[in-house]
């Protein structure tokens, strides 16, 4: 029995990268991986946890084979839950499909499954792991599978929210962090070209509002694709809200949109990537075009 812990970055070379059997209580499942199923937990049970960007190339990216109550399952690599069962559970936003082989009550996902209480709509989460205000999501849950508190240590309402956030409005004075994740190129961006972001939190939050520099403003959405039209440096914020912080709590981190520039001489002893200099040259063309389309993870 694993409670109130955070797994991340682990890897199997089978099933289960974050957890094999067992059962968990209010963890946070983050950058698994697994060869084949359940990138986050493979046989397990989980209550009140949440599992993102988690990957596994066959059968689940952050579940399989796992039972889950009031879990929040986004952004994972591979599927979201392969197989087993997920009671007041939100499964979404995943890349492949969000559920495959799974019985669902009293919770979010799409495409709709049958069973009890299952809602397809867009949960309006204010990060990867929290509900929003407006969220459909908020009383949708079944009370008795409600155990313990949620994520953040809040209790459940009866009925309870779907998921592992409880959102308690006007109770809601937690400290409050917010932080952004992209894969895509930070400096050297060109025109046009779509960038991925994930709002991601620690604490109690009521809301989040994305401004990405360029008049685009996208609010209660965890996971958002822009591309900027025309060359210049903008900066992307993510503000999250809560009673605590209602004038917010900001992330934000500068992008440059331009053609980046990258050297080649054969002869140059020095080659270094991204080779954006003479002095870091590199000594064949091939290796300067790699260098100005290989994607940079970053985090802020």
């Amino acid at each position: 029995m694993v409670t109130n812990c955070l797994l991340a970055g682990n890897a199997a070379t089978t099933d289960g990268g974050g957890a094999w059997g067992g059962t968990l209580h209010n963890c946070r499942l983050s950058d698994n991986k697994a060869a084949r199923g359940g990138g986050g937990a493979f046989g397990a049970t989980l209550h009140n946890c949440t599992l993102t960007a988690n990957t596994a190339t066959f059968g689940g990216g952050a579940a399989g084979s796992s039972v889950l109550y009031h879990c929040t399952v986004t952004g994972n690599t591979g599927g979201g839950a392969h197989g087993g069962r997920a009671f007041n559970s939100l499964v979404y936003f995943n890349q492949g499909d969000n559920w495959v082989d799974t019985a669902f009550e009293y919770s979010c996902t799409t495409p709709a499954p049958p069973g009890r209480g299952n809602l397809a709509l867009d949960p309006r989460m204010a990060s990867a792991t929290h509900l929003s205000a407006v969220s459909p999501c908020l009383g949708a849950g079944n009370s008795a599978w409600a155990q313990g508190v949620d994520i953040d240590g809040e209790p459940w309402a009866d009925p309870p929210a779907i998921g592992a956030d409880q959102l308690w409005p006007g109770q809601s004075f937690g400290p409050l962090t917010m932080q952004m994740v992209s894969q895509g190129r930070a400096v050297g961006l060109d025109a046009g070209t779509p960038v991925s972001f994930a709002a991601l939190n620690t604490g109690p939050l009521l809301s989040s509002v994305w401004s990405m520099g360029d008049g685009t403003w996208i609010t209660n959405q965890p996971y958002v694709v822009h591309q900027w039209k025309t060359n210049g440096t903008y900066t992307v914020r993510l503000t999250g809200f809560n009673d605590r912080y209602p004038y917010g709590i900001t992330a934000e981190f500068p992008i440059e949109v331009y053609a980046p520039v990258r050297y080649v001489n054969a002869a140059n002893p020095t080659p270094a990537f991204p080779h954006g200099t003479w002095a870091t040259a590199a000594n064949h063309i091939q290796d300067a075009i790699l260098a100005g389309t290989a994607p940079d993870e970053w985090s802020w």
